[in-house]
């Protein structure tokens, strides 16, 4: 991804948009700790997925 990033940003901004869309995108990711949810954390990514779509688009 690197290397596309520095040869062609737009293609990798655009692959990196893509991959919140469908099943078993990174929408679908939860932290778990012993099969138990970890909110804390998940509300955190959650924020650091919604900050990265919006640079992305």
């Amino acid at each position: 991804m690197l290397l596309c990033l520095q040869e062609d940003p737009d293609y990798a901004k655009y692959q990196l948009r893509i991959s919140f869309g469908g099943m078993g995108s990174i929408n679908d990711l939860i932290l778990h700790s012993d099969g138990i949810p970890i909110i804390k954390e998940n509300n955190y990514l959650n924020e650091l997925r919604n900050k990265l779509y919006a640079y992305l688009t």
